[in-house]
């Protein structure tokens, strides 16, 4: 599969190429801040112990 061009994303979610490539800069640009932010979420749900890919939540109920 071919990655998505911008204007691919832009036509996907309806939005402004413009916006597509500013998010792309942005994260060009901060790369370790998005990193750190990555890694204390994950760090968070390992703590609550929702790391497991099968993890569903306590108050959820089956499907009927």
């Amino acid at each position: 599969m071919e990655p998505l061009t911008p204007e691919d994303v832009a036509k996907e979610y309806g939005l402004p190429v413009g916006a597509i490539l500013e998010a792309i800069d942005y994260c060009l640009h901060n790369q370790e801040l998005l990193d750190a932010d990555r890694a204390r979420e994950s760090a968070r749900l390992k703590a609550a112990g929702r790391d497991q890919r099968t993890y569903v939540s306590s108050n959820s109920k089956p499907e009927e």
